[in-house]
């Protein structure tokens, strides 16, 4: 070994290794891709000029240098964990925070927090809305909600699919008085259209609907919650997810056009690999799903 302290991260993800006994279960412990623990431990061999695991079909196993490493640190990480807990304050206290997006924080969840709270036993609630994802394994924050198709399965974070909303066009009963409504699917592509940060939404829903089209003209207002808007005060026409419309349609501020409703992406809880089985997580991503589920129109 070098005369260099040892490097304090590579050796929590060789506590990590040895024991989950894998160098992805490590990973997703740890809240990383897998490779970042395979250069972990590129470092420790460097540091201590010894192999401490070797890999191999059947996982990871610890060499006999490895095992004295393991002996000798083990403790001291469990021993910290332990600590942790003990001067972190009692999670009844904290409050729990969760990153959406905004669209959904502000039309959806935002008039549903008092029942969120109460189905997490009290506890308060920071909602940031954003389109940025925080990073969760250093606890930035609890969870996150987001819009997106498929994700990427080693991103060292646990994926919990939560509802596909469809999708449809709307306007406010003064803006459809005024200017009637587009007569064929292919009539949406020269009506004013409302976008939010681009006309890809537009785009992908029209081509599902059989069209082909160029680019789409109409103001661009980036979230989905101020295109809304933007239809419920007479702009134009906004291409709507069901779950952010549905109290302006009952309330008729918003008229669906027609009877084209097509899903394009999904929404996502995030959360760490480390809080995926923790009594916050559980609850939270139950309520989600059936309150989500029960605020899908049912045709």
């Amino acid at each position: 070994m070098n005369g260099r302290g040892p490097p304090l991260t590579a050796l929590q993800a060789f506590v990590a290794v040895a024991e989950t006994g894998s160098v992805r279960e490590a990973a997703r412990r740890l809240g990383v891709v897998h490779s970042v623990i395979g250069r972990h431990m590129k470092t420790l061999h460097e540091w201590s000029g010894s192999r401490l695991i070797e890999t191999g079909p059947s996982g990871a196993t610890l060499t006999e240098e490895g095992r004295m490493v393991f002996a000798a640190i083990g403790p001291a990480f469990a021993a910290i964990a332990r600590l942790g807990e003990e001067i972190r304050p009692a999670p009844s206290a904290a409050p729990i925070i969760i990153w959406c997006a905004p669209g959904l924080a502000s039309r959806w969840l935002t008039p549903r927090l008092a029942h969120l709270r109460a189905a997490l036993g009290g506890r308060e609630i920071l909602l940031r809305p954003s389109e940025q994802q925080p990073n969760l394994a250093d606890g930035e924050a609890d969870a996150a909600i987001i819009y997106a198709p498929k994700l990427d399965e080693d991103d060292g974070l646990l994926h919990i699919e939560l509802c596909a909303p469809p999708f449809f066009p709307v306007a406010s009963p003064s803006w459809i008085a005024l200017n009637g409504t587009p007569e064929s699917v292919a009539a949406f592509a020269d009506a004013p259209l409302i976008h939010e940060h681009s006309d890809d939404q537009w785009r992908r829903w029209l081509q599902l609907c059989g069209e082909k089209i160029g680019p789409l003209a109409g103001p661009r207002l980036w979230y989905a919650n101020m295109a809304i808007e933007a239809a419920e005060h007479g702009q134009g026409i906004a291409l709507a997810n069901a779950l952010l419309v549905h109290e302006a349609l009952n309330e008729r501020r918003l008229i669906r056009i027609g009877e084209r409703a097509i899903v394009l992406d999904r929404y996502w809880m995030l959360v760490s690999h480390r809080r995926s089985s923790t009594p916050m997580t559980v609850k939270l991503s139950a309520w989600l799903k059936e309150q989500l589920t029960a605020s899908l129109p049912t045709s």
